[in-house]
């Protein structure tokens, strides 16, 4: 699929319908103004998640995923890519489409940082992130 606008639509249902699941209760703002897709309700407490997507692997087997905004400067100017904050987002949800993988990112661990490497099970390599693989536990508060 190349039309990445419905590829994060995709996505973002398959993050409610996953956290649905497991008991979360899943909140939408109105509008597409906030820095984060969802509002999840773990008991007394809510936290912000970003979904994204990415379908494509690189050829060293990993997958780069955008873990910042952009906030455009005029036609002329380039868009400035600026890193999610605690004061935004608290996790950063990543659902890798070819592995039906999710990663459950605490915005910390992002650490400024405007783009995400995932290694893919082909990679022979856990990869630095990967104890956030699954981590569904972390929205729960479990973790």
């Amino acid at each position: 699929m190349r039309d990445t606008k419905r590829q994060g639509e995709i996505a973002e249902a398959g993050f409610v319908h996953k956290a649905m699941k497991m008991g979360l209760t899943v909140l939408k703002p109105v509008g597409d103004s906030e820095r984060f897709d969802f509002v999840v309700n773990r008991g007394r407490k809510f936290v912000r998640v970003q979904v994204r997507s990415s379908q494509t692997m690189s050829r060293w087997k990993m997958y780069s995923v955008a873990s910042c905004y952009k906030i455009n400067h005029g036609s002329r100017a380039p868009a400035e890519q600026v890193p999610y904050t605690e004061e935004e987002i608290d996790f950063l949800a990543v659902y890798l489409v070819p592995e039906d993988t999710w990663y459950l990112l605490p915005v910390a661990a992002l650490r400024g940082r405007v783009r995400v490497t995932l290694y893919s099970k082909a990679h022979g390599r856990p990869g630095p992130e990967a104890e956030f693989k699954e981590a569904w536990e972390a929205l729960l508060g479990t973790m």
